[in-house]
């Protein structure tokens, strides 16, 4: 769902009057921050999420200079036994 989200808010760009951050990289940050929460009982799970968040947001990023660190999700996918 992220993807098809990022693809169409892609597609309005032309439609905005924001002039800043409309980059695929934002798009994802912006949708990972605000709609991603999960519990897991599997530790490792937890873990892997998150690691395949970061790697969503990297692999459409070319000047990585430009990226701002993954917004904290220790709160948003918990660990729960």
């Amino acid at each position: 769902i992220m993807n098809v989200i990022v693809k169409l808010r892609l597609k309005l760009l032309n439609h905005v009057k924001r002039k800043y951050k409309n980059t695929s990289y934002h798009f994802k940050r912006n949708f990972i921050q605000s709609n991603f929460h999960g519990v897991d009982i599997d530790e490792s799970a937890v873990e892997i999420t998150k690691l395949r968040l970061w790697l969503s947001l990297i692999v459409d990023e070319i000047d990585f200079s430009n990226t701002e660190p993954l917004p904290n999700l220790e709160f948003k996918i918990i660990y729960q036994r």
